[in-house]
């Protein structure tokens, strides 16, 4: 594995790390089945993606395996972000980016 192959594998850990911090907070993750990858948090959305897991449904380990699944399964524009829904306001913040060097 190159330096710069390495460089980005760290950093997508590093990602991956956070995005398993945010799952203490989920109430949901869904997926549609091709790129968008969301974390819920505060609130469900009232019609989810076409794959979804409640909290309950899946334990933190088996979110996160899952999203990791998705992720590896997902179109090049994948992305992950946590959305947070609260009295009609929804505002969402990227896990990991479209953008980001090491997607």
């Amino acid at each position: 594995m190159s330096a710069g192959n390495a460089g980005r594998q760290e950093h997508l850990e590093q990602l991956w790390k956070h995005v398993e911090q945010r799952l203490e907070e989920a109430v949901l993750i869904e997926w549609d089945g091709c790129h968008a990858i969301h974390l819920h948090t505060v609130q469900a959305p009232e019609k989810p993606l076409s794959v979804s897991f409640a909290r309950g449904q899946l334990s933190k380990e088996e979110m996160l395996e899952a999203m990791r699944e998705w992720f590896d399964h997902s179109c090049p524009l994948r992305f992950i972000s946590e959305v947070r829904k609260s009295g009609g306001i929804v505002g969402s913040t990227p896990l990991i980016a479209q953008e980001d060097p090491a997607n």
